[in-house]
């Protein structure tokens, strides 16, 4: 049985987002109709539209039904439809695999898939693995009165995949950059003492090591300390982010006082002007903030065209920045924030400094490169393969002004595509251009059991197992479109 069924999705207002029509998110939540079915007509300028929560069936940002279906009324929760055919529409690999997405909590949906339109930087953060998710849900359940931690049981590595030119801090740059930064910063050194290092966090994050500024910067210390690389970025970072305010705001003003000069000297190069003009720009976003500090020295700044992505494996530490991006995810808000935001507890603090990954890398490692979709017309479709069991994202750009003749129609979820026939659930999102999506059975004619959608900037539409579709370009412009395919890589 076909199931092709439109949906409304919820909007989040994050204090990072972008506000009123410079959002992205909030755009495509007023074009889709999302924002008419949840009472408003217009966008406001003064309030941010952060995420839009594609097909989201999450508690924390459950979508309805945009029209009526046999499935039922519109504006009914589409958990229930999913949940109530669930063997049919998710299908046992999910079921078996995925267990957690029959719950309340989760509500059917695999993934979350957003449109994020950040406006400053979100909280500096890292997602525990699945084992820890684990033992943190567990053992700590109902941390809600923290706006800093999540726990739902579930790990959540993300992708961020650029809509527009993005920027966002993801992982430890690699050795040599972090020690040439922290040479231009001697005034950290001050926060890297043990000594200087309030008692309430000494005591759970840091270990005795004296000085982690020396350990980091000195030749020699590089080579013949006795403490690993693990071991002094772990201290440092901790030190750094637990450090006491009015210290803090003395060696940030010192900081900030050379930076604001743009004369002078110190700031050596392509990567001394990145870090003071970075440090700049954060404090005035979230001043006295340590992630003003924290993310610029330690942390690789990805920019990002449209159509590039990154991709953040769980325990790797990042913040977005700015822009407007696809992020997808397993259907998690498991989360530890520690700057760019409320002050975090010493608890977050050597939760999060212990699940790290202290890897140094360079930013390459973390891209996502697409492939062609095989089966599909040349320069249509391209899948990114995420090194995740619970999706992978495929774009579908049907060009206005291509070489040879247009190109207007591309079918997926079929015997000859490289998806083949779904075997779980599909989230549509149309980003840009209008046209038409249609439903069919794989291997049926073009006229049996099919449905038919029309759909532009902000549709979205789910797409149960075994349901094949073809996407139809019907308007002049360009159709950009985004498709979450959320099916078991390997046998349950």
């Amino acid at each position: 049985m076909v199931f092709l069924q439109p949906v409304h999705s919820a909007v989040q207002d994050m204090p990072w987002g972008s506000k009123g029509s410079t959002s992205l998110a909030g755009q495509l939540w007023l074009a889709g109709g999302h924002a008419q079915a949840q009472g408003h007509d217009a966008l406001d300028e003064h309030q941010t539209y952060a995420e839009l929560w594609q097909a989201g069936t999450h508690e924390k940002g459950p979508s309805t039904l945009a029209i009526d279906s046999d499935d039922g009324k519109r504006g009914q929760p589409l958990s229930a439809v999913l949940r109530k055919r669930k063997h049919e529409l998710l299908g046992e690999n999910i079921l078996q695999k995925m267990p957690w997405v029959d719950s309340d909590t989760h509500g059917g949906v695999p993934v979350l898939f957003k449109v994020l339109s950040a406006g400053k930087a979100l909280p500096l953060q890292a997602h525990p693995d699945a084992e820890l998710s684990r033992k943190l849900f567990e053992s700590q359940p109902g941390r809600e009165d923290d706006e800093q931690v999540r726990y739902d049981g579930v790990h959540k590595p993300e992708i961020a995949l650029a809509l527009t030119p993005f920027r966002g801090f993801i992982g430890f740059a690699p050795k040599e950059i972090i020690v040439q930064r922290l040479e231009m910063l001697p005034e950290l050194r001050d926060l890297f003492l043990a000594r200087n290092v309030p008692v309430a966090v000494s005591k759970h994050l840091v270990q005795d090591m004296t000085d982690a500024y020396h350990e980091l910067v000195d030749p020699h210390q590089r080579t013949h300390s006795p403490y690993s690389w693990h071991d002094k970025i772990s201290a440092a970072l901790g030190r750094l982010l637990g450090a006491d305010k009015k210290r803090l705001g003395s060696v940030l003003k010192q900081i900030l006082s050379r930076a604001e000069n743009k004369d002078a000297g110190e700031w050596a190069g392509p990567e001394g002007e990145q870090l003071r003009s970075l440090i700049i720009e954060l404090n005035e976003q979230y001043p006295g903030d340590s992630g003003v500090l924290a993310a610029p020295v330690f942390m690789n700044l990805a920019a990002l065209e449209p159509g590039e992505c990154i991709y953040a494996p769980a325990d790797t530490i990042h913040a977005w920045l700015s822009g407007d991006i696809i992020e997808a995810m397993p259907a998690s808000v498991n989360v530890h924030n520690t700057a760019f935001g409320p002050d975090p507890s010493v608890e977050t603090l050597q939760i999060f400094t212990k699940m790290l990954s202290y890897d140094a890398k360079p930013l390459s490692d973390f891209k996502i490169r697409p492939e062609p979709l095989e089966g599909t017309p040349k320069d249509t479709t391209t899948i990114y393969r995420i090194p995740l069991e619970e999706f992978d994202v495929v774009r579908v750009f049907l060009s206005s002004a291509s070489s040879s003749a247009p190109t207007c129609t591309v079918r997926l979820f079929t015997e000859e595509d490289g998806l083949g026939v779904l075997d779980g659930l599909g989230i549509v999102s149309v980003v840009r251009g209008k046209g038409r999506l249609h439903g069919f059975e794989p291997g049926s004619s073009a006229g049996s059991s099919r449905i038919t959608h029309e759909v532009g900037p902000g549709s979205v539409v789910v797409v149960g197992k075994g349901t094949a579709i073809e996407l139809e370009r019907t308007a002049a412009d360009n159709l950009e479109v985004y498709i979450a395919v959320c099916q078991p890589k390997t046998p349950a």
